[in-house]
C-alpha cells in the first residue's frame, strides 16, 4: 500500500481550530489517528525534535496495536528502556508506524513550528 503525506500550513486561527475539530471527531470514530505536539519555549523537552518524535510514537502506540507494537520493538532493541535510542531511530520508529498496512490516515498538529524549522536550519 501506498502512503502519501500531504503537509498543510494554516496560519488562520478559525481555519485550524475547525480542522482540528474535524480531525478530532474522526479520530474518536476510530477512522484515523492524531498526535498532537506543542512547542513551547519555557519547556526544554518541548523545543526539539527528539522530545517530538517521542511524543508523537507515545500518542500513536496508545491508538493502535501495531503501532504499539512498532514502540515495543524500539524499547526491547534498547534494552527495556536502559539506553536511549538516537534520533534516527526515533524516526525510523515513526516511519514504521506511518508504512504499517491497513492503517487509517494519521493526522499530526504542530504549533510553534518555527522553533524546530529554526533548529533544522541552524544544525
Amino acid at each position: 500500500m501506498q502512503h502519501s503525506i500531504f503537509p498543510l500550513w494554516i496560519t488562520d486561527f478559525l481555519t485550524s481550530s475547525t480542522i482540528i475539530e474535524e480531525i478530532t471527531r474522526m479520530n474518536e470514530a476510530g477512522l484515523a489517528s492524531i498526535a498532537k505536539f506543542y512547542f513551547d519555549f519555557r519547556d526544554s523537552s518541548k523545543q526539539d525534535v527528539r522530545g517530538a518524535l517521542s511524543s508523537l510514537l507515545t500518542q500513536l502506540s496508545a491508538q493502535s496495536d501495531a503501532c504499539c507494537d512498532v514502540l515495543e520493538r524500539l524499547y526491547k532493541a534498547h534494552d527495556i528502556g536502559s539506553k536511549e535510542p538516537s534520533e534516527d531511530e526515533l524516526r525510523g520508529g515513526l516511519k514504521s508506524m506511518l508504512t504499517l498496512e491497513d492503517q487509517g490516515p494519521i493526522f499530526f498538529v504542530f504549533d510553534a513550528i518555527q522553533l524546530i524549522l529554526w533548529e533544522l536550519v541552524h544544525m
